[in-house]
C-alpha cells in the first residue's frame, strides 16, 4: 500500500498473524478504540518488536491507521480471492472455480473495490492475496473433464495463478 512510509533503510518485518481484531470488528457494537484488547494487544506485540500484522480484509482504515500511529505497527492486509467461495450474481459458490470468466470478472471488481477502499490509508503496508488457495482448486468443468488428473490440476493452477497475476497488475495500477 502507498499509505505508510516504509521505513529507511530497510528492515526484517515480522509479521504477526493477529485474530484480535477480526474478534473485535465480528463485535459490532463495539465502537473504534471502544475495545481494551486491541490497545493491550497491539502494545504487547510493540513490545515484541513485531512490526506488522496480517489482517483480512473487512477491518476499518481507521484501525488501520489508529496501529499504525498509535504503535508504529504496519498492517498486511489479506483478501482471501475466493479461497472460501464467492457469491455470485447473488448465489454462494463453496467451490471458485477460477477458470470461470464469471468468477474471475467478480473476484476483480471486488478486489478493486477493496484496493480503491483502502489504498490510501496510513500504515498499510501491502496486500496478500489468498490463503492457501492451491489446496482448493477441486472443481469439476467440462473443459478439463477429459484431461489426465495430473492435467487437470494443472489447468487449475494455471486458472488460478493467471487470475492472482491480472489482479496483481490491477492492484500496481491502482496503487
Amino acid at each position: 500500500g502507498s499509505g505508510g512510509a516504509v521505513p529507511s533503510p530497510p528492515v526484517v518485518v515480522c509479521v504477526v498473524t493477529v485474530a484480535c481484531c477480526v474478534d473485535v470488528l465480528s463485535a459490532k457494537k463495539l465502537s473504534f478504540g471502544g475495545s481494551k484488547g486491541v490497545p493491550r494487544d497491539m502494545g504487547l506485540l510493540r513490545e515484541m518488536h513485531v512490526n506488522a500484522i496480517r489482517v483480512h480484509v473487512g477491518i476499518p482504515p481507521k484501525w488501520i491507521r489508529y496501529i499504525y500511529d498509535k504503535f508504529g505497527i504496519f498492517t498486511v492486509l489479506n483478501d482471501p480471492l475466493g479461497r472460501y467461495g464467492l457469491t455470485v450474481d447473488g448465489v454462494w459458490r463453496a467451490e471458485t472455480d477460477y477458470s470461470d470468466p464469471v468468477v474471475r470478472k467478480t473476484l476483480r471488481q471486488a478486489m478493486h473495490k477493496t484496493v480503491q477502499h483502502y489504498r490510501h490509508t496510513p500504515g498499510l503496508l501491502l496486500w496478500l492475496l489468498g490463503n492457501e488457495n492451491n489446496y482448493g482448486l477441486v472443481w469439476h468443468d467440462a473443459a478439463i473433464a477429459d484431461l489426465p488428473v495430473e492435467q487437470q490440476r494443472d489447468a487449475r493452477a494455471e486458472a488460478l495463478y493467471s487470475l492472482f497475476g491480472e489482479v496483481i497488475a490491477e492492484i500496481k495500477a491502482l496503487d
